[in-house]
């Protein structure tokens, strides 16, 4: 009777230790486990970012290159204007013509520009002619920049800025001395919504076959606005509207690696590892 009593707890305790290692093995084969999905989710993360980064420097150069090469155009239009002034005041007693409407229509249209426009020397208006697609567009905040009116000291000097507008338009404009010192000469041209969606780089075909099921959400941010985005709910939207993106921008963060793919969270941020170490130290005290 004892003998069998002491086989039978014999036996007990060997299935408790052999389901104790099991449990322990399941647990070293899960955290290994873990630890390999981490890299593994460590290096797809880091190669698909430094893949969209490099993307959208290209985009961003290639724009900045556009950009620069239509500012070029409406300097170029402003020191022709420019000349055609000098021309019309040298050959004419009555310098009024180059006020008239007549005169800077016809530079407007010979230089494909959408407005001609004459300042004095103190940046006031003393002539302008605007096509229908600029009736409607305010300018006087750009016209009374300083860097603007400092071109009027120096005939040789130039002034060049992009104005986008609300409506996905924008308008390139440019500002030259007048050679007598008289005045300034601002041309500018007007590019159309539909012309800047159909003609210039965007973000979104970076993204483009890009799906959230194969590699989680990829989101471009510009400043606090997300600007693309794999999810299409999400572009327009603040970066502040998202907890995982004010962490990755939170200088607080430190380092380290937050994923998020699905319902699954993945902190391993030096901020939280910091901040558990001493949830740890508060306990044993």
């Amino acid at each position: 009777m004892n003998k069998k009593h002491f086989i039978g707890k014999k036996n007990i305790n060997i299935i408790f230790i052999e389901t104790v290692m099991g449990v322990i093995l399941i647990a070293i084969v899960a955290s290994f486990a873990i630890r390999t999905d981490i890299i593994s989710a460590q290096k797809n993360l880091s190669y698909a970012a430094g893949h969209i980064n490099d993307q959208c420097n290209n985009v961003t150069r290639i724009n900045l290159a556009a950009e620069t090469k239509s500012l070029m155009r409406v300097i170029e239009s402003a020191q022709q204007v420019k000349q055609n002034i000098v021309y019309e005041k040298r050959i004419k007693e009555n310098t009024d013509y180059i006020f008239s409407q007549k005169f800077l229509k016809k530079n407007t249209e010979e230089c494909y520009l959408s407005a001609v426009i004459l300042l004095d020397n103190n940046g006031k208006p003393v002539a302008q002619y605007y096509k229908d697609d600029m009736e409607t567009v305010e300018l006087d905040e750009y016209m009374e920049s300083s860097s603007l009116l400092d071109v009027a000291d120096n005939a040789l000097k130039s002034f060049a800025t992009r104005i986008d507008l609300e409506d996905g338009s924008y308008i390139d404009m440019a500002a030259k001395g007048m050679a007598d010192g008289t005045g300034i000469v601002i041309t500018c041209y007007h590019t159309s919504t539909e012309y800047a969606d159909d003609y210039n780089l965007s973000f979104d075909h970076i993204l483009s076959g890009y799906y959230d099921s194969e590699g989680g959400t990829v989101v471009v941010t510009s400043g606090d606005k997300i600007i693309s985005s794999s999810n299409e709910d999400m572009i327009g939207n603040s970066v502040d509207d998202y907890i995982i993106l004010k962490k990755i921008i939170d200088p607080e963060i430190l380092g380290g690696i937050y994923v998020r793919i699905g319902n699954d969270v993945i902190d391993g941020t030096v901020r939280t590892r910091l901040d558990d170490l001493r949830k740890l130290m508060l306990t044993t005290e």
